[in-house]
This record gives structure tokens, sequence and C-alpha cells, in this order.
């Protein structure tokens, strides 16, 4: 045996070992959270940001070039076989042997492990109940109501096309899990750019709409597909990017995100959800930090805040501050409620008794109050 194929027999080796290891651990939950929590979810993190930049994917590229290498080293083993050199072939797959296996490996520890430690549903307090056809049936119903209502809201074109474009959607990506992440903290992450899979028709040939890379931690969109999918698929891969693994739980913090987004692409319906809030003691929020950080979503929250002053609903004005010097500053969202003459009744945090008041009543989260 020629001294690079003992080499490589020690790389699949060591691979293997490392497979072993991965299927002796999933067993135990503590185990795969400690990885998760300590190297996995940081390492993507890190290689996430360092690629988050580039124009195009990462996970693409690399792929590519591995293929690439890999018909490249296949055509020249073939002509030295051909040309009567011994074991070219042999040597070939058992190089191929050895990347597969540790693509293989990569790709159990970095994304496989995701399945064996704490799921969505269990850091949520949530439990997944049986599901009858009566439900699915209402569901269904719920959603096409709601697509329905929420029709006029989302640009078309002459046709009544759904007119978003793909750049305009991607874009549009930044803050989406931003109110989820308020209610689930364990979802909140750094900002990545869904990135446009160049291959995008090879995916439309297999049926997918996007995936995850699970080494580089970037989501590939799939281009090709119509545009009123890519909301969604964008929202459901953030979900992956975060953490989440089970596509049935993707799929749920894919659309919870992008109905509470309040991004009109990726938007919910104001006058069906809006008064709900007000008949259920919920307050709206608005945070002078969107109109700093996302300032295409400003006509979102005047068509919220009009909303809200059409229904009655109360509101809380808040600075949202992400730095110790924006702490108390609200006023371009004091500006923007000014120009639509919102009453003043209506913000609660305008005055400190009547917050209080509206908190007693309905929360009876004070025991006392002091003025």
């Amino acid at each position: 045996v020629a001294p690079c194929n003992l080499v490589t027999i020690g790389v699949l080796a060591l691979a293997l070992l490392g497979l072993c290891l991965f299927w002796a651990a999933r067993g135990s939950r503590a185990w795969m959270d400690a990885w998760l929590r300590n190297v996995s979810m940081p390492f993507k993190r890190a290689v996430s940001a360092a690629v988050d930049p580039l124009p195009f994917s990462a996970c693409e590229a690399a792929a590519t070039l591995a293929v690439l290498a890999a018909v490249v080293l296949l055509v020249r083993a073939v002509v030295l076989a051909v040309r009567g050199v011994r074991n070219r072939l042999g040597t070939w797959l058992l190089h191929f042997a050895a990347l597969a296996a540790w693509i293989y490996l990569l790709v159990c520890a970095f994304w496989g492990t995701q399945y064996y430690g704490a799921t969505f549903a269990e850091q949520a307090g949530m439990t997944a109940a049986p599901v009858s056809a009566q439900e699915l049936e209402t569901v269904a119903a719920y959603f096409a109501a709601r697509a329905n209502a929420a029709a006029d809201s989302v640009p078309r074109d002459a046709d009544g096309l759904f007119a978003a474009g793909t750049a305009e959607i991607l874009d549009a990506s930044a803050g989406i899990y931003d109110a989820m992440a308020e209610e689930y903290p364990f979802l909140a992450g750094p900002e990545r750019r869904p990135k446009p899979a160049f291959y995008s028709k090879l995916m439309s040939a297999f049926g997918f709409t996007g995936y995850l890379c699970p080494l580089f931690g970037e989501s590939t969109l799939n281009v090709d597909c119509p545009a009123v999918f890519l909301p969604v698929t964008v929202a459901h891969e953030f979900a992956h990017q975060r953490g989440v693994a089970a596509e049935q739980e993707a799929n749920f913090c894919g659309i919870y995100a992008a109905v509470t987004s309040g991004d009109p692409v990726y938007a919910y319906d104001y006058e069906k959800v809006i008064p709900v809030f007000g008949e259920n003691h919920k307050l709206v929020e608005i945070n002078n930090h969107s109109f700093q950080v996302r300032k295409q979503n400003i006509p979102n929250c005047k068509a919220i805040a009009l909303c809200c002053k059409k229904h009655g609903v109360p509101i809380v004005v808040d600075s949202d501050a992400h730095f110790e010097t924006a702490v108390g500053e609200f006023s371009q969202a004091l500006e923007m409620l000014a120009e639509i003459d919102f009453p003043e009744e209506l913000i609660l945090n305008a005055s400190a008794r009547r917050l209080d008041d509206y908190l007693a009543k309905y929360t009876g989260i004070f025991e006392r109050r002091i003025y």
C-alpha cells in the first residue's frame, strides 16, 4: 500500500470513529444540548458571519469546487489507468470515500445533532396534541380567509398577480424574527442575509424552495420558484438557522414570524388581528428603534397605528434602545403619531397612572400602586 493511501485510510478511519461517537452520544440529551450550546451553534454563527457579506452562496461555491475537483481527479485516474498505471481508480475511490465520510460526519455533527437536542416545543413550553380532521379544516379555512382579506395589501401587477420582486423580498427579511424573539428569546440570533441560489433551476427540478447549509449556517433560496413562495421559505430557513431542526416546527416558526413581522410582504391582516388585540386587552407596541433601523417598515407602523386609532386599541410607545444613549428616545414614533392625530388617551404609557390602572385591571400584576 502506498504511503499516501495509508494516510487516507487513517483519515477515513478517523471519520468512521467520529460517526461512531455521534451514534453513541445522540442518545444523551445532556451531551447533545451541551454540544449544540457550546460548539455547534457558535461555530455556525461564526462561519455564517464570515460568509454573510458574499453576494452568493458560499455553500454552493464550495460544493461546486468539490465536485469539479472530484471529476478532474476521476478523469486523471481513468487516463492513468488506461495508460497502465496500477490502482489509480482504487486510489481515487479511497480518497473519495474519505472525503464523503468526513462530509457526512460534519453534517451529522453540525446538523444531525440538532434533532437530538431540546426541541422548539420543549423550549417554548408547548405540547403537540393530536389534530382532528375538523381542526385541520378549520385551520385551512382560517388561512384561506386571511389570505383573501390580505389580498389587497401586497403589491400586484396589472393582471392581479403577486408582484414583489425577489430582491425586495430577500432584502426585507431583516428583523422578521424580532417580534417572535421577544416572545421566545431563545430564537434571538444574529441577522444573516438569505442568498439566491445559482442552481435554482436544479432546485426546482427536485422540488426544493430553499435549504440551510449545515456547515456554513447559510440560507440559500430557490429564486426560480414563484416569488409568492419566498417570504415564508425565508422565514422557514431562518428558523433552521436559529436551531429549530424539525420541519413541522420550522414551518410553525416561519409562519408565526412572518405574520408578526410587520413587513407588507410578510404581513398579517391588521384589520382582523388588531381588533382581537383590543378584545383580549393586548397592547400594541410602537417603538422608536424601528424608525431608525427598518425605515422600509415605517409605513407599516403608521398603518398599524391608524388601525389602532380606528378600533380604539391602546398602544405603548418605547425607545427599544439597543444602546444606553438611546434610552428614552421616542421622538420619531411620537412625530408619526402626531401626524395621524393619534388620541393621547390611547397611549397608555403617556401617563403612569393610566398604564398602572390598565395593567391592574386586566392583569392583576400589581398588588399595590405607588404614585
